[in-house]
C-alpha cells in the first residue's frame, strides 16, 4: 500500500512540475480558443455550414487574451464595412477576399481589424468591405461572397492566400462553378456547449470550455495537431536541405482560378491583386514555389517575404494570429497595394500612405 501511495504521489508531483515548467516556458498567447455566443453559424445544404446573416453577439478568448468583443455581421454574413471619416459617394471601394481567420481578425472590434486600420490610415476617402469568413477556404469564400461583391461594387479586390488554400483548386477547374462537398464531420459544424460555440476536437468538446485551464491538458488535447505540424516542418526542412529532395507539390488551377475571379461579371471589372499572408515561424521563402504560378498580369504583394522578420518582433496571439501591431503593419501594406492597383487602373500615380507615428 505504501508503495502504491508513493507511486501516486510521484505522479502528482510530476504532473504539477510539468504544469509549472510549461507555464514558465510558454506565454499565454500559445492558446487558441475563440468563442462566439450561440447562433454565429447555421447549417447550409450546399456548404455544410455558413456564417449567419445579421448575427449580433460577442466573440472572445476565454484564455484571457481578449475581453468579450461585440461582433455584428451584415445581411450577407460578413463583418460590417469600415470607412474613413471623409468617405463619400466617390470613395475608393476595396474588398478583402480570402485569408480565413487571419483576415477576419478574431477578437478585434471593427476599427482595430486590418480593414478598419486601412480605413483610418487612408490618405484619401476609402471604404473597406471584409468579405472573409473565418474557417472557410478561399474557394468556398469566393462562392459565399458573390452576392456581397455584387452589392458592394468594389473598385479593387485583394485576394489573400494563406496556408493550403491553393492546393485543391485543380479539382474544380476549368469552370470553377462546382461547389465543394460539405464538411464531413460534425465538429466542422461548430458543436455547441456551455452557451458558446467552437470548432475544436471531440475531446475538447467533452471536456468543456475549461479544457485549456491546464497547459498540460491543453497539450494533450492537441497532440495530433502538434504532431502533424511537427512532421510537416521536418519534411519541409529536408526538402530545403537535400539536393535530391522532390520539389513541393505544385498547386494546380491557381492561375486559372484567379483569372476566373478577375474576369467574372460578379467583380464588375474591379482591379484584382494577390496578397500572400505572413505565417508565424515559417521561412521567408515560404511561397517561393507558388509565386511563379500566379498570373503575370496580376500584381502580387508577398507580405510574408517582406514583413515576416519585422512581424516576428511583435506579439502574435491565439496560435499564430496577428496581434494589434501586426494588424497595423499589414493594413499599411494592403492599403499601399490597393492604392497602387487603383492608380494603375486609372493611369495615374498612387497616393502615399502616411508613415507610422514615431
Amino acid at each position: 500500500m505504501r508503495r502504491f501511495l508513493s507511486s501516486v504521489l510521484a505522479v502528482v508531483v510530476a504532473v504539477l512540475a510539468a504544469e509549472g515548467l510549461l507555464r514558465l516556458a510558454f506565454p499565454k498567447q500559445i492558446f487558441f480558443h475563440c468563442d462566439f455566443t450561440n447562433g454565429v453559424h447555421m447549417p447550409d445544404r450546399d456548404y455544410g455550414f455558413r456564417w449567419r446573416p445579421g448575427y449580433e453577439g460577442i466573440m472572445r478568448h476565454p484564455d484571457g487574451v481578449y475581453a468579450p468583443v461585440p461582433l455584428r455581421l451584415n445581411e450577407y454574413a460578413f463583418r460590417l464595412p469600415v470607412a474613413s471619416t471623409n468617405a463619400g459617394p466617390g470613395a475608393l471601394r476595396v474588398l478583402l477576399l480570402g485569408g480565413r481567420s487571419m483576415m477576419f481578425c478574431f477578437g478585434f472590434p471593427d476599427r482595430e481589424t486590418i480593414a478598419g486600420r486601412m480605413a483610418d490610415l487612408a490618405p484619401r476617402p476609402l471604404v473597406v468591405q471584409n468579405a472573409t469568413s473565418a474557417g472557410i477556404d478561399l474557394y468556398r469564400n469566393w462562392h459565399l461572397a458573390r452576392e456581397q461583391i455584387l452589392a458592394f461594387k468594389p473598385d479593387v479586390i485583394l485576394v489573400s492566400i494563406y496556408k493550403e488554400d491553393p492546393f485543391f483548386l485543380g479539382e474544380f477547374a476549368p469552370e470553377f462553378t462546382r461547389l465543394p462537398p460539405p464538411p464531413g464531420t460534425p465538429e466542422q459544424l461548430f458543436i455547441l456547449w456551455d452557451g458558446m460555440v467552437s470548432g475544436r476536437s471531440p475531446l475538447v468538446h467533452r471536456l468543456g470550455r475549461h479544457h485549456d485551464t491546464s497547459y498540460l491538458l491543453y497539450g494533450l488535447c492537441n497532440l495530433q495537431t502538434r504532431y502533424l505540424d511537427a512532421r510537416a516542418d521536418v519534411v519541409r526542412w529536408f526538402r530545403r536541405h537535400t539536393a535530391r529532395a522532390p520539389a513541393p507539390d505544385r498547386p494546380q488551377g491557381m492561375t486559372a482560378f484567379l483569372r476566373h475571379i478577375a474576369a467574372s461579371p460578379v467583380t464588375g471589372g474591379a482591379a484584382v491583386g494577390v496578397v500572400l499572408l505572413p505565417q508565424m515561424n515559417k521561412p521567408p521563402d515560404l511561397y517561393a514555389h507558388l509565386v511563379p504560378l500566379l498570373p503575370e498580369e496580376m500584381p502580387v504583394a508577398n507580405l510574408h517575404a517582406d514583413l515576416i522578420h519585422e512581424l516576428s518582433r511583435y506579439p502574435w496571439v491565439a496560435d499564430g494570429h496577428y496581434g494589434r501591431e501586426g494588424n497595423e503593419r499589414i493594413a499599411r501594406a494592403l492599403l499601399d497595394h490597393a492604392l497602387r492597383l487603383d492608380a494603375a487602373r486609372k493611369g495615374r500615380p498612387p497616393a502615399a500612405v502616411p508613415p507610422p507615428a514615431p
